[in-house]
C-alpha cells in the first residue's frame, strides 16, 4: 500500500510533531531569539525572507515551510537558526557556537533586521541566552552581577545537572537576558533546556497581551452591570406596554454592547489563558530547585503572572454572568409582555363574541321582519285575486280565505328562509 492512500494531511500532523523541535547545543553558546506578532501572510512572508537571506529561498510559487533548521556560519562561527510559524506570531532562534561578544550580536542582529524589519513595531519577546559550562558551585551574588540591572532570579534544574537564570528586564539593546550553567547535560538535553526557556519568555509575553484588554473590560462590563440594574428595576415599576417596550430597546441595545464586548475579547482571552498554561508547563517541566539567596524563576513568574492570569479569568467570567442576568431580565419581560399580549387578545376575543352574538340576533330579526313582509305580499295577493273571481255559493268568503292564506304563506316562507340559510355557501 503506498502513500496515495493516505489521508491529504497525514504528513502535515505529522510535521506538527516536530514544531516545536530543540536545536542540540554544546556549551559555550550564545543563543539569540525574537518573536514578532503577524498575520499568517505576514508570517509566511518572514519566512520567506529569513530563508532567503541565509541563502535557501523557497520555490517559486510554494510557500515557506512553518517551521525548519538551518546550518549556516554568523561571523565566521558555525551557527543554527530554528524558525516557528505559529498562528499570530514567528519566531526565530540562532544558536552560535563559542562566545565573541559585540561582533557575534552585531551579525545577528543584521540578519535579523533583515527579516523582521518590514512587519514594524510588533516585536513581543527578545531573548539572549548565554550558556557555559558550570564553574563551581553556584554564587548568588556573583549570578546577578552577570546581568546589567545586577538582578536575576535563578534555581537548580534538571535534577542538579544545570543552572538557570534570568533577569526579566529589557536592556538597552531591546533584549533580556539569560544565563544557562551546565554540570551534566548532553547536548540534545542542554538543546531541550534552552527551548523551554525560549517558550517561558515568548509565551510569558503573549499570555500578558490579554491583560490591558481585560482591565478595559472589566471597566466596560461594571458600566454595563449598573445599565441591567437599573433595567430591571424599570421592569419592575413598569405600568404600561409603552414602557415595556422602552424597556426592551434598553435590552437590545446592552444586549448588542455585550454581544460587541465578547466577540471582541473571545479570541484574545482564549489565546491568553492557553499560553498561561503553556507557561506553567514549561516551569514544572524545569524541576528547580532553590539557591540560598536567589528568588526562583517558577515562583517569581507565578506571582506576577498569575494575577494577569486571573484578570483575564475574572473578566471572561463576568463577560457570561452579564450574559446570563441579559437572558435572564429579556426572559421576565417576554413574560411580562407575553401575559399582556394574552390579556389583550381575551378582551379582543369576548368583544368579537359580543358583536358576533349581537349580529346573530339582528339578522333573526331582519329575517323575521323580511318573513312577515312577505307574508303580507303573498296574502295580499291572495286577497287580489279572490276579489277577481265571481262569487260562488258553497265557497267560503273572500275574508275567511284570506285568514287561512296567513299562516299558510308565513309558514311556507319560513320553511323556504330556512332551507335557504342552510344551503346558500358561507
Amino acid at each position: 500500500m503506498g502513500m496515495e492512500s493516505d489521508h491529504p494531511l497525514r504528513g502535515v500532523l505529522m510535521q506538527e510533531l516536530h514544531s516545536r523541535m530543540a536545536l542540540p547545543l554544546a556549551a559555550p553558546a550564545e543563543v539569540f531569539h525574537v518573536t514578532y506578532l503577524c498575520t499568517p501572510a505576514e508570517g509566511t512572508a518572514g519566512a520567506a525572507r529569513l530563508l532567503t537571506v541565509l541563502g535557501s529561498p523557497p520555490a517559486t510559487d510554494a510557500e515557506a515551510p512553518r517551521y525548519g533548521v538551518i546550518a549556516t556560519t554568523i561571523a565566521g562561527r558555525p551557527a543554527q537558526v530554528k524558525w516557528e510559524h505559529h498562528t499570530e506570531f514567528l519566531s526565530t532562534s540562532v544558536a552560535v557556537s563559542g562566545t565573541d561578544g559585540d561582533a557575534t550580536r552585531l551579525a545577528v542582529e543584521t540578519l535579523l533586521d533583515g527579516v523582521f524589519a518590514p512587519m514594524g513595531p510588533r516585536r513581543l519577546a527578545a531573548v539572549h541566552i548565554r550558556v557555559e559550562p558550570a564553574d563551581g558551585a553556584p554564587a548568588p551574588q556573583a549570578l546577578k552581577a552577570r546581568f546589567p540591572t545586577g538582578t536575576c532570579a535563578g534555581a537548580v534544574v534538571n535534577g542538579g545537572e544545570a543552572l538557570v537564570a534570568l533577569d526579566f528586564h529589557i536592556d538597552d539593546d531591546g533584549y533580556s537576558r539569560a544565563l544557562i550553567q551546565n554540570w551534566g547535560l548532553t547536548n540534545d538535553r542542554l538543546g531541550r533546556l534552552v527551548q523551554r526557556i525560549l517558550e517561558i519568555e515568548t509565551y510569558r509575553a503573549a499570555a500578558f497581551l490579554a491583560f490591558p484588554q481585560a482591565r478595559e473590560t472589566m471597566a466596560a462590563l461594571t458600566d454595563m452591570e449598573r445599565r441591567l440594574e437599573e433595567t430591571v428595576g424599570r421592569i419592575r415599576d413598569s405600568k404600561t406596554p409603552a414602557e415595556d417596550r422602552a424597556i426592551l430597546d434598553s435590552l437590545t441595545n446592552l444586549a448588542v454592547d455585550l454581544g460587541h464586548l465578547v466577540t471582541r475579547n473571545r479570541w484574545r482571552f482564549g489565546a491568553s489563558l492557553a499560553y498561561g498554561e503553556i507557561v506553567n508547563e514549561r516551569l514544572e517541566e524545569l524541576r528547580e530547585e532553590r539557591i540560598p539567596g536567589l528568588q526562583r524563576v517558577g515562583l517569581f513568574l507565578k506571582r506576577r503572572l498569575r494575577p494577569g492570569i486571573r484578570t483575564v479569568e475574572a473578566a471572561a467570567r463576568l463577560q457570561g454572568e452579564l450574559a446570563a442576568g441579559m437572558e435572564r431580565a429579556q426572559a421576565s419581560l417576554r413574560t411580562r409582555v407575553d401575559v399582556g399580549l394574552s390579556s389583550q387578545s381575551a378582551t379582543l376575543l369576548t368583544s368579537l363574541d359580543r358583536n358576533s352574538s349581537m349580529h346573530v340576533r339582528i339578522q333573526e330579526a331582519v329575517e323575521a321582519l323580511s318573513i312577515v313582509g312577505i307574508t303580507y305580499y303573498l296574502v295580499s295577493l291572495v286577497e287580489k285575486v279572490m276579489h277577481g273571481l265571481p262569487e260562488t255559493e258553497g265557497w267560503p268568503s273572500t275574508s275567511r280565505i284570506v285568514a287561512i292564506a296567513v299562516p299558510v304563506c308565513a309558514g311556507v316562507v319560513a320553511i323556504a328562509a330556512r332551507w335557504l340559510r342552510r344551503n346558500m355557501p358561507h
